[in-house]
């Protein structure tokens, strides 16, 4: 399988996705599938405004579309929202290419912290970007259902894991500092709401490992603290091992690969009861979850190290990737070449989640696509090349009704002109499953005039088929 991850996040970044995405890249190589990353090495980048670590790349599209029809992939996932994920999004779109994304960053509130941008604002442009995929994968059930609410579809669970080699419980002589001590590990950011661990009165000693553009700032003001920078490895590893409660202040993080780093080495974990650490934790075993965390980390440190490791082993990096036979979601065709999207099925037990890759062979007007939103609603039939059509959620031809084989012969003119008449039924079956109770008059005068062009420009075959599709209208 040729599998295309595009990403806008990347090394030298240190952070979830980049782990994810690395790990993910490994297993999947491991299993035999040839996996290719489009990622901002080889790309002119500008530092993003704030946080100097981030670097976009500048007008990718044209190089991305070269690398895309160079590498011809089986399969693509778009990891993020930057200006990769989006050059990448338009080549998948303009050639009707099924294509799957992740929600890896709550960049909507991570805007409105630092320009007070609306979050429905933000959540719009996140929902413009995600619409179009088969799925938008996500991390944690509340994650899920709070995306839900705010009007996303095609959510699919996918965990996490941890390298529980790496991370695991070690002896605490690592820091000769006084004990107890209470750790931070994570990027050093205003949306981590790190000065909420920083205040809090805590006997002991405190240690923020990480880097971010707050760092020198959070320095000057904390001095008590000792602030590390960035380690990786085994350094981190030993490090984290070290300490003796995990305090994970954030309340806008989509998972939090830390939390399941430091149950692996032992160490039990105290945060508020929210999304992320909500999913992960178990209260009064692994952790503790309170409004109050500086109760929450004292209450944290009679907790047994030995019942945290138990419950990292049930995340791994291999569940989050193996292909489970037999679950495809769709029949795939016979004819034309392959087209396919990632299927995150949910795994069998302990957050973890599996993973299997799936075809769909035709040619890019005609294919087939899994039922993402359920076994009722099946995404089948001609893709219809216009944003409009992008918008329709659950639209498509049944696969009774698909056009037989002989109408991919036509010419290029009578296929876009049966895809003009291809609007009606879309629409018609959108009525059925959306919020959309009958279309409009504006709606319905643009579908007559769109019809009328399709019969008079088509050839005669083309102009009899959507007479009897029009006929068939319900």
């Amino acid at each position: 399988m040729n599998i295309v991850i595009a990403t806008d996040a990347w090394y030298p970044q240190i952070n979830g996705v980049v782990t994810t995405l690395d790990h993910t890249e490994r297993e999947l190589t491991a299993a035999g599938h040839e996996v290719s990353l489009i990622t901002p090495e080889g790309f002119r980048t500008l530092p993003c405004p704030g946080y100097p670590e981030i670097r976009f790349a500048t007008f990718p599209s044209r190089r991305v579309r070269a690398a895309l029809d160079g590498l011809a992939p089986d399969t693509v996932h778009i990891a993020t929202e930057g200006p990769i994920g989006i050059a990448v999004r338009r080549w998948c779109m303009r050639r009707g290419f099924p294509f799957t994304t992740a929600f890896h960053t709550q960049f909507p509130e991570y805007v409105r912290l630092r320009t007070g941008l609306p979050l429905s604002a933000g959540y719009a442009l996140s929902r413009w970007f995600h619409r179009p995929a088969a799925a938008t994968l996500v991390a944690t059930e509340s994650l899920r259902q709070n995306l839900e609410q705010r009007g996303f579809g095609r959510l699919r669970l996918w965990s996490r894991g941890v390298d529980t080699t790496l991370f695991r419980p070690r002896p605490k002589d690592f820091l000769d500092s006084a004990r107890p001590i209470f750790m931070y590990v994570g990027r050093v950011a205003m949306e981590k709401n790190i000065e909420a661990f920083l205040r809090l009165s805590l006997p002991g000693s405190r240690y923020v490992v990480g880097g971010g553009p707050d760092l020198d700032l959070l320095r000057r003001r904390h001095p008590q603290v000792r602030f590390t920078g960035f380690k990786t490895g085994e350094d981190l590893a030993r490090l984290l091992a070290a300490a003796d409660v995990f305090v994970f202040p954030s309340r806008t993080d989509t998972f939090g690969l830390v939390l399941i780093e430091a149950l692996a080495s032992g160490v039990p974990v105290a945060a508020y009861p929210v999304q992320g650490p909500r999913d992960i934790i178990e209260h009064g075993v692994t952790g503790f979850l309170d409004e109050d965390l500086e109760r929450a980390a004292l209450d944290a440190r009679r907790l047994d190290p030995q019942s945290c490791r138990q419950a990292a082993l049930r995340y791994t990096w291999s569940a989050c990737t193996r292909p489970v036979p037999g679950c495809s979601r769709h029949r795939p065709l016979t004819a034309g070449r392959r087209y396919g999207a990632i299927q995150w099925l949910p795994g069998a037990g302990g957050g973890a989640a599996d993973a299997e890759i799936s075809l769909s062979r035709s040619p890019p007007s005609f294919w087939t696509m899994p039922s993402w939103a359920g076994e009722s609603c099946r995404l089948t039939g001609p893709i219809v090349r216009s944003s409009f059509c992008t918008t329709l959620k659950r639209a498509a031809f049944r696969p009774a009704e698909r056009a037989s084989t002989d109408a991919r012969s036509e010419d290029a003119s009578s296929r876009r002109s049966l895809a003009i008449a291809g609007f009606c039924w879309p629409i018609a079956s959108a009525t059925r499953y959306s919020a959309i109770r009958a279309p409009s008059r504006s709606v319905r005068l643009v579908l007559a005039a769109s019809c009328a062009c399709a019969l008079c420009t088509a050839s005669a075959s083309a102009r009899s088929r959507c007479i009897a599709r029009l006929a068939a209208w319900p």
